[in-house]
C-alpha cells in the first residue's frame, strides 16, 4: 500500500512547454491551455507552506527566460514528477528550446519517455511547430513508445494547434499514445477547450482510431469543469470503444463549487448503464467506511490550514483533473490499457473473491440498480454499514497481501 501510495502522491502536476511572463518562486500547478500555445504556472506557495505540498520550483536567467524547473515533494527534492526526473534545464537557441533533464544528483537523466533531451522547434509565430526526442549525446532517438518526432501539422488564425501527428526515426507514421490516432484534428469552444478530437489518415480523410472510433466529443460548463465525453463513429453515432464498456459519460457539479456529485455512464443506444452518486437518488450520503490501511495513509498526509479537503492543490478545492493524474500514474507503472472506472469493477470482482455477498458489494459500490431494485429498493433502506466495513477491510487484506508478494 505505501508503494502504491507513494507513486499516486508523486504525480500531481503537469508542465507543458516553455514558461512565459511568470515569476520566480514556486508554483503548485502548471496550467496549460488546451491549444497548446504557452503554460502558465497557478497557485504560488510560500516558503512556509513547501512542507505542506508537492510543488515546482522555477528560476530564470537574466533574461528573463525560464531557466530551470524543479519538482519537490514536502519540501524534498523528488525524481517523482511527472517528466520523472528531478529538474529541467531549458537552453535556448535560435527558432528552439532544448529541455534536459536531470536527476537528484544533478546528473543527465532519461525521463518518463525514456528520452534525455528535447527539442522544441519554433515557427514563425513564436510557437512550436515540432518536438524531437533525444538520447544523452544529443542523437536522435524514438520515445518508449516509438515516436521520435511529434509534428503541429496545423495552427488557426489564434495560434491553436489544429491538427497534430507523430513519426518514427523511419519518418513513417505512428499512432499516439494517447487516442490511438494517426493524425489528430481539434476544435475548440469561445474559451478554447477543446471539444472535438477527431482520427485522420495521412491525406485528411476520417478514420476510425486504434479503438474503432472515430471522434471523442467534450461540453463544458462555464466554470471550464468537463461535463461531458462521449465517443463516436464514421457517422457521427455513439458507440463504446474497443475494450471499453460505456459510449458516453456525464458528469454534474455542485453549484458554484465545481465538486462533482454524479457520474452517468452511458452505453451504445445512449441508454443509463450505472449512475455514481456522491448523494444518493433518495438524498442520503452514501458513506463509505474506511479500512485501517487506508485511514493509515489517510492520516500521513499533510494537512493544509484552514482547508477542509484532504487531497487539493490550492488550499481551496479539491483535485480535479484525474486524466491528467492518470497518465503519470501510467507512466510509473507502464500501462496504459486501463481506466479509472475499471478499478470499481475490480474491487466488485475481488470482494466477490472475498466471498462477499452480492448485495453487500452493491451497497459498497453504491449502485442505483442491481439486485436490490425496483420495489425492494424502496423498502430496503438498511444500509448494511456494518457489512460494508467487514467487506471493505476483507478487499484491504487482500490488497495487502498482493502488495506483499512484490
Amino acid at each position: 500500500m505505501i508503494k502504491i501510495t507513494s507513486i499516486i502522491l508523486a504525480f500531481f502536476f503537469i508542465i507543458p512547454a516553455a514558461a512565459s511572463g511568470a515569476l520566480e518562486g514556486h508554483y503548485l500547478q502548471w496550467n496549460s491551455d488546451h491549444t497548446a500555445r504557452d503554460i502558465k504556472p497557478e497557485y504560488p506557495i510560500g516558503i512556509s507552506q513547501l512542507g505542506k505540498f508537492s510543488y515546482y520550483s522555477l528560476s530564470k536567467d537574466k533574461d528573463g527566460r525560464v531557466r530551470s524547473v524543479k519538482f519537490f515533494v514536502f519540501g524534498k527534492a523528488s525524481n517523482g514528477s511527472n517528466f520523472g526526473a528531478h529538474e529541467i534545464r531549458f537552453v535556448y537557441s535560435n527558432g528552439v528550446i532544448e529541455r534536459h533533464y536531470y536527476g537528484l544528483d544533478g546528473s543527465p537523466a532519461a525521463n518518463s519517455l525514456g528520452v534525455y533531451q528535447e527539442r522544441y522547434v519554433l515557427s514563425n509565430n513564436g510557437y512550436y511547430s515540432a518536438i524531437t526526442y533525444h538520447n544523452q549525446s544529443g542523437n536522435r532517438i524514438e520515445n518508449k513508445y516509438g515516436i521520435a518526432e511529434e509534428i503541429i501539422k496545423k495552427r488557426d488564425d489564434l495560434g491553436r494547434r489544429k491538427s497534430i501527428l507523430f513519426r518514427n526515426l523511419k519518418g513513417e507514421l505512428v499512432v499516439d499514445n494517447f487516442n490511438g490516432f494517426l493524425v489528430t484534428s481539434f476544435s475548440y469552444d469561445h474559451k478554447n477547450h477543446v471539444t472535438e478530437r477527431r482520427a485522420l489518415d495521412a491525406n485528411g480523410s476520417k478514420v476510425l482510431g486504434r479503438q474503432g472510433y472515430h471522434q471523442v466529443r467534450f461540453l463544458f460548463d462555464v466554470r471550464g469543469n468537463r461535463t461531458m465525453e462521449s465517443f463516436h463513429d464514421l457517422e457521427g453515432n455513439l458507440m463504446v470503444p474497443e475494450g471499453d464498456t460505456f459510449a458516453k459519460i456525464e458528469i454534474d457539479y455542485e453549484e458554484g463549487v465545481g465538486r462533482p456529485i454524479e457520474v452517468r455512464y452511458f452505453g451504445q443506444n445512449d441508454r443509463l448503464r450505472e449512475k455514481l452518486p456522491a448523494i444518493s437518488q433518495l438524498k442520503r450520503s452514501h458513506n463509505v467506511p474506511l479500512s485501517k490501511p487506508v485511514m493509515d495513509i489517510l492520516h500521513s498526509l499533510p494537512r493544509v490550514d484552514d482547508c477542509d479537503f484532504v487531497f487539493t492543490t490550492t488550499g481551496r478545492s479539491p483535485i480535479s483533473g484525474f486524466g491528467k493524474y492518470k497518465k503519470r500514474l501510467e507512466a510509473a507503472i507502464g500501462a496504459d490499457n486501463w481506466r479509472i472506472h475499471d478499478l470499481r469493477r475490480t474491487a466488485a470482482t475481488g470482494m466477490a473473491k472475498c466471498k462477499v455477498q452480492p448485495h453487500v458489494v452493491e451497497k459498497v459500490l453504491n449502485h442505483a440498480s442491481g439486485i436490490i431494485s425496483g420495489v425492494s429498493a424502496v423498502y430496503n433502506r438498511f444500509g448494511y454499514e456494518d457489512e460494508k466495513r467487514e467487506a471493505l477491510d476483507l478487499w484491504a487484506d487482500y490488497i495487502k497481501g498482493l502488495a506483499n508478494e512484490q
